[in-house]
């Protein structure tokens, strides 16, 4: 009787470990990254956004809420223009029409050929913004851009790149290259 006692529950447990291994793997993507301290995860299609958010927008914002997080990691497409590596180095990286970009060049050091830029994006459309006041809102105590270090993550002959991102508010250049150093695919 003891024996079939110690049998069932072993077959339990081991039940239990293979059930949560497979859930485990079912939550794993094909990247692996450091969570920064007080970061909570969001997900939304190919981004993953963290919260807290960084910069503070009205009703309005006609922006992504990653572009008001505190950090996001994005997938893009390498086949696409940009993104693309020659000689072991990133050649273009994608500026956005409504953006300020400064350039800061490779970055050595990482899992893959990276690129550095910091972006100013635009939080609201001038439509939005004209909404916003029109609502009453004092547009002076909303953001109306946010500020980010964006490094772009290619290896090559691979069909997806990653960019990786961290709000200037919070973030130095050093702690940008220092949390994608734990970035790994």
């Amino acid at each position: 009787m003891k024996n079939k006692h110690k049998l069932f529950i072993l077959g339990l447990l081991l039940s239990l470990c293979l059930c949560g291994c497979g859930k485990t793997s079912d939550q794993k993507s094909d990247f692996e990254y450091q969570l920064l301290d007080g970061w909570v995860e969001n997900k939304v299609d190919n981004t993953l956004f963290f919260t807290p958010n960084a910069y503070k927008v009205g009703s309005e914002a006609t922006c992504a809420k990653y572009m008001i997080s505190a950090g996001y990691i994005q997938k893009f497409n390498t086949s696409d223009d940009w993104g693309k590596i020659k000689d072991g180095k990133i050649q273009q990286v994608y500026f956005n029409n409504h953006s300020n970009v400064e350039d800061y060049g490779q970055v050595d050091g990482l899992c893959a050929p990276g690129y550095l830029i910091k972006v100013d994006y635009d939080l609201y459309s001038a439509a939005a913004l004209e909404k916003e006041k029109n609502n009453g809102t004092n547009i002076l105590e909303i953001d109306q851009t946010g500020q980010y270090w964006v490094l772009y993550l290619v290896k090559e002959n691979k069909k997806t790149g990653y960019i990786l991102a961290l709000n200037t508010r919070n973030y130095t250049k050093e702690d940008m290259i220092e949390w994608a150093k734990s970035f790994k695919f």
